[in-house]
């Protein structure tokens, strides 16, 4: 007896010294940089049956589940024929099915559902879409906004019957910066409204925050105050509903800004207040001046 109590100890110290051999678990990858790189990660854990990274990836608010989801689309917009696009869409159900409890990801299970079962004629309105917001961005990029603002028009019936897609409305926000480049405030006001409901429509939460957000920026510069603030309360409800903390940071010292030219400054204090804290507690931040 008192040899098998001798033993216990042995047998302790041996478990330790194999855990201790094999060293720490390995660090996780840091976050993906962005929607592209985030879907490689999707496939990769699909393809090793990896839950646990996946369950990582549909967590996050950045990169912006719907854009990692419209990526993986992207994939299976570059294979040729249904069987070959079946393990992008399989995966992008995946990653929407995982996602379910992401507030950043709400509708985007049936969204993908809908992707997936698209015809021929769907999937080549998708590529004919993307090729032009590629063209169109490119031409923005250098300088020349008539020739963007041409390329989203010349999409228009193809926009028209695709609302089931984001393409439509990132070509709608390229469209409002080349008119804004072009020199043609507020002419892309309505364009960013129109752009936002449909992100809304499509349960994109916060592609909607962003429009909103830009929408509010150029009512601003304009001097519209009422319009600016309206934008961006809707920004804030939809980035609370989504649970984003990094939108919200980053658009409070805005809400500051035009509650205050509003002539609201409780209010105004009170978001302050916010604002600083979240400056300060972010990594590296420092507080706003006051």
């Amino acid at each position: 007896m008192r040899r098998a109590l001798l033993a216990v100890p042995f047998l302790l110290l041996g478990v330790g010294l194999r855990s201790s051999l094999s060293g720490p678990d390995p660090a996780p990858p840091p976050p993906p940089r962005s929607a592209e790189e985030a879907a490689t990660r999707v496939l990769e854990a699909r393809a090793k049956n990896d839950g646990p990274a996946l369950a990582v990836l549909a967590a996050l608010r950045e990169p912006d589940p719907y854009l990692v989801a419209s990526a993986l689309f992207g994939r299976a917009l570059s294979a040729t024929g249904a069987e070959t696009r079946r393990p992008a869409f399989e995966a992008a159900a995946a990653f929407a099915d995982v996602a379910r409890d992401n507030p950043s990801a709400a509708g985007l299970a049936r969204l993908v559902t809908t992707w997936a079962g698209l015809d021929d004629a769907g999937i080549e309105r998708e590529r004919v879409m993307r090729a032009g917001l590629a063209d169109g961005t490119a031409a923005l990029a250098a300088k020349d906004p008539a020739k963007a603002l041409a390329r989203v028009k010349g999409l228009e019936a193809a926009m028209a019957g695709a609302s089931w897609s984001l393409t439509p409305v990132q070509l709608r926000q390229l469209e409002a910066q080349a008119l804004s480049a072009a020199g043609r405030a507020p002419q892309d006001e309505p364009v960013l409204e129109a752009a936002a409901q449909a992100a809304e429509a499509l349960g994109w939460r916060l592609g909607a925050v962003q429009t909103w957000n830009r929408l509010a920026g150029a009512a601003f510069q304009r001097g519209d105050v009422e319009k600016s603030l309206a934008s961006l309360r809707r920004a804030v409800e939809l980035a609370k509903a989504a649970d984003a903390a990094a939108p919200l940071a980053r658009m409070r010292p805005n809400l500051v800004r035009a509650l205050a030219r509003a002539g609201l400054g409780r209010e105004a204090l009170v978001v302050a207040k916010v604002a600083v804290h979240d400056a300060a507690s972010a990594p590296g931040g420092t507080p706003l001046a006051s």
